[in-house]
């Protein structure tokens, strides 16, 4: 039997951000991810401020449902975009199989997720999703600002279950192209492909990032130092597990099995174990979460709290 809930509250907006989508766009300026400030209307939309953009951007939205009688936030139901008029992204959060889970993490912000623990949804697609969410769209909900001086609309409309609706307005200026763009510091990083498979042999290390292992191709900072070694940061997503292994032929004579590989947090160096395999002088490792990795040696005895016991036992 239903239970019907209370609920005429429209979802809560908390947060607009502005992308540029290749390295020739701007927002207000500069080729970097901009949030923009919201201003409250008096019919209970929203507006935000005047955005400047030129070339390919795009355009997220942290955004959850609320019900009548309750604090706690939901997810929305459905989300839609026009731009000057003509729908072009429609995403429906109603059902999608139990195989796209992981894709999910390609649909958010994730760097964003990650850095500030703030849910944005992209309002396009990203290359090669095949979430089944997606609706209409036009130029995969990219939206083209080529041409200086002209003025565009870009509204969006959010839903919940019981139809309840908040709308958003951007009001965009095509800015001027980029006289100069600050070229990329890409300098020692690594190239690795979305279709391909990469592997780097670093140091006593070798790692492994198997073909559709990353959503998207990156750029990745990959350095070792000894029995450490560091593969960027946890702010890409990934879909399948690396493969990390070490040799450690150089500590024979030690207890082989007391080694093994540990995942180095960014808080406090904390280190937390991570499976390791160990055939010979190889330790291997799976991991999806990208970061600081260390070789650890686990060489302490259990130890027994004798007055917790006496406790439990009165």
């Amino acid at each position: 039997m239903g239970i019907n809930v209370p609920d005429s509250k429209k979802p809560l907006v908390k947060q607009i951000m502005a992308y540029p989508l290749d390295e020739n766009a701007t927002i207000n300026g500069k080729n970097e991810p901009a949030l923009l400030r919201l201003i409250p209307l008096k019919n209970g939309g929203f507006k935000t401020e005047k955005l400047n953009a030129y070339g390919s951007i795009g355009i997220g939205v942290n955004t959850s449902d609320r019900q009548n009688g309750g604090n706690n936030q939901n997810g929305v139901y459905q989300i839609k975009t026009s731009f000057n008029g003509t729908p072009n992204f429609e995403i429906c959060f109603d059902t999608y199989a139990f195989s796209e889970t992981r894709y999910l993490n390609q649909m958010i912000d994730y760097e964003f997720f990650k850095e500030k623990k703030s849910r944005i949804s992209k309002l396009f697609i990203p290359p090669g999703s095949p979430l089944s969410l997606y609706g209409n769209s036009i130029n995969d909900g990219k939206l083209s600002l080529y041409e200086p001086g002209s003025n565009s609309s870009y509204n969006i409309e959010i839903k919940d279950y019981q139809n309840n609706t908040s709308k958003i307005v951007v009001d965009i200026i095509n800015d001027q192209p980029p006289t100069e763009l600050l070229a990329p510091d890409n300098e020692g990083l690594e190239y690795v492909g979305h279709s391909t498979t990469f592997n780097s042999k670093m140091g006593k290390f070798n790692l492994t990032i198997p073909k559709g292992a990353l959503y998207e191709d990156a750029l990745l900072e990959i350095k070792e130092n000894l029995d450490t070694i560091t593969i960027h940061r946890d702010i890409i997503p990934l879909h399948k597990n690396f493969i990390l292994e070490y040799d450690i032929s150089s500590k024979a004579g030690d207890n082989l099995d007391q080694y093994y590989i540990a995942r180095i947090t960014s808080w406090g160096g904390a280190a937390y174990h991570v499976n390791t395999k160990r055939n010979g002088n190889k330790l291997t490792a799976y991991s999806k979460i990208m970061g600081t990795y260390a070789i650890t040696k686990d060489d302490k005895k259990p130890t027994i709290n004798l007055s917790i016991l006496k406790i439990n036992n009165g």
